[in-house]
């Protein structure tokens, strides 16, 4: 046989459905009984004006019954199966619908008659698993499951592999590994009726990580999930130890991005939430054309937000840590990116997936402070640590001399002395090298003694002083406008008054100067005596960016001379004091 009744549609209108039996009869005269004496008192079978809706029968359907019903619609078990009428002969030719009326008192009329008939009267059924892939060999695998077997049983075959299965029932079967970007298509045909045959989509699978993949390769369904396998291959054996997740880079299409929940899922089946309800109302994780810039999360990064944000870029901490996914498991299988939309009418597709694996974890300072020893013409440097990675300990070197600091806690941890001057790189030593930090260059000058008031040097009358502020720190407090204001970090010098005329001059100085001449009991209430910027006539260096003040000084005062510059100018000066013989008018 090669086609099958598969069902008969009746309109009829009667109005004493109970009067009516019916038959159908084939072009070889075999007969099957449909309808006797059913639906009671109820008028009509299907729906008649426009034979809109059909009264149909097929094998399997409801139960006929001797309820009253009017307009009766449905699928109906007939009298007799349907398969009565399968007896060899050639379905072609006239076929005869036969309608008795065997109570009087009513009649009808037949609207409508159509018999369906079938090169397959039970469809075979089945459907593919998801691919699993296979990371050491570059295959996947998948499972064909048979849900509905047909007439008898099915043979499984594929368009790469032949025949792989013969004579089977409903279940599950697998089929055989295949080289990852091979479309594979199964089709599933009963043993006894080659018409009964499904052919199923075509299924495919790749190593899906570090790969920029087109749109809807992997889409994202409206309130749904997806699994993304992808495999990692990586010399490390176990996660925590000498394997360790240091980042997640993901670029992801999505019209708003507050539907997603994400997570990343090991070969063990630990999983960390990365992304929840986040960004609001803005599309996209990443930027997506080419996957150029990634959405990247990594411990230590950005705190996640609910603020409105597209095309979100930059490394962001994930809501658990990537340290949730070292359980001590192999890295080396199959992982998988779970993206969930929870909210209806916003959909997109993944684009990129690349988990970033270490040997280790690098251990991590958060800053570098420079502690001054000018006491002893030096300085140390303090690091603070915040992790030691994976490491028990660290050492802490430096590329000035061989000294080693080894940190075995987070905290503050002091590298040095070193000489005033020096520029000192610190290097955080791990346990592996790969994991080493080297941290910023460091360097530190101490300023020269007599950088504040207090500390000022006495310089004697008629003498040459060479001195650079170049090191020298900002006056606190700042003293005030004496000639001109104080515009530059300086250094200060004491002179003694001999009751005649003094003269203090910069001139030869080697950038554009300034001189503050005061008293001061105690270096913070100033004076003025005098102050200038730049010299004038009969000064020897008139007209030029030095600077030079002459005054009557006052036997046995102590002036404080402050050398600075112009506008924040420093650097090497001559300073020259010429004083004048003893004036006892001066004395007062």
């Amino acid at each position: 046989m090669d086609v099958f009744v598969q069902s008969v549609e009746l309109v009829i209108a009667h109005t004493w459905n109970d009067d009516m039996d019916i038959q159908l009869i084939n072009p070889n005269g075999t007969i099957v009984n449909l309808v006797n004496d059913r639906f009671g008192s109820g008028d009509n079978l299907g729906v008649i004006a426009g034979c809109a809706t059909k009264f149909v029968l097929q094998d399997g359907g409801l139960a006929l019954t001797n309820t009253n019903t009017n307009a009766v619609t449905g699928t109906w078990n007939p009298e007799q199966p349907l398969t009565t009428l399968h007896d060899a002969s050639n379905p072609n030719g006239a076929w005869i619908l036969r309608v008795t009326d065997d109570t009087g008192g009513d009649d009808g009329s037949v609207r409508w008659v159509k018999v369906n008939l079938t090169a397959c009267p039970d469809p075979v059924t089945a459907n593919n698993s998801a691919a699993v892939n296979n990371c050491g060999g570059g295959t996947f695998t998948f499972n064909v499951n048979v849900t509905n077997d047909g007439p008898t049983t099915v043979d499984i075959s594929t368009n790469v592999h032949g025949t792989i299965h013969t004579g089977v029932n409903n279940g599950s079967y697998a089929v055989p590994a295949t080289a990852w970007g091979t479309p594979v298509t199964v089709t599933v045909t009963s043993t006894s009726i080659p018409a009964c045959t499904t052919t199923l989509a075509a299924i495919t699978s790749n190593d899906a990580d570090n790969v920029c993949h087109a749109a809807n390769t992997y889409p994202i369904p409206d309130v749904a999930c997806v699994d993304i396998p992808f495999c990692i291959t990586d010399p490390g054996t176990a996660l925590g130890t000498d394997a360790f997740v240091s980042s997640v880079e993901l670029v992801i299409a999505h019209t708003w991005n507050d539907d997603m929940d994400i997570q990343l899922i090991n070969p063990n089946g630990t999983i960390v939430n990365l992304v929840n309800d986040r960004f609001g109302s803005g599309d996209n994780l990443g930027v997506v054309g080419a996957c150029a810039t990634k959405f990247v999360l990594a411990a230590g990064g950005a705190a996640l937000t609910a603020t409105n944000t597209s095309a979100v870029t930059g490394t962001w901490t994930p809501e658990q840590p990537l340290s949730t996914l070292h359980d001590a498991s192999d890295p080396n299988g199959t992982w998988i990116l779970r993206v969930c939309d929870d909210t209806g009418s916003d959909v997109g597709d993944v684009r990129f997936v690349k988990v970033n694996i270490v040997p280790c974890e690098s251990p991590v300072a958060i800053s570098q402070i420079i502690l001054p020893d000018c006491l002893n013409d030096q300085y140390l440097i303090e690091v603070n640590l915040s992790s030691l990675g994976s490491s028990a300990t660290i050492d802490l070197t430096n590329d000035y001399d061989a000294n080693v600091v080894t940190a075995g806690a987070t905290g503050t941890w002091n590298v040095g002395p070193f000489p005033s001057g020096t520029t000192v790189t610190v290097t955080m030593e791990a346990t592996n090298a790969l994991c080493d930090v080297t941290l910023g260059a460091q360097t530190y000058t101490c300023p020269p003694p007599n950088d504040d008031c207090a500390n000022a040097i006495a310089v004697a009358c008629n003498s040459i002083t060479n001195g650079n502020t170049t090191t020298a720190t900002a006056e606190v407090p700042l003293p005030g406008f004496c000639g001109t204001s104080v515009t530059a970090p300086g250094l200060w010098y004491t002179v003694v008054g001999t009751g005649g005329q003094m003269t203090i001059s910069l001139c030869g100085s080697a950038f554009d100067t300034k001189l503050n001449v005061y008293t001061t009991p105690d270096c913070a209430t100033y004076t003025c005596i005098t102050g200038n910027d730049d010299a004038a006539p009969p000064s020897a260096c008139a007209f030029s960016l030095q600077s030079e003040v002459s005054f009557p000084s006052t036997f046995g005062t102590t002036y404080h001379v402050l050398v600075n510059g112009f506008s924040g100018a420093t650097g090497a000066f001559t300073m020259e004091v010429v004083c004048g013989g003893d004036d006892a008018s001066l004395r007062g």
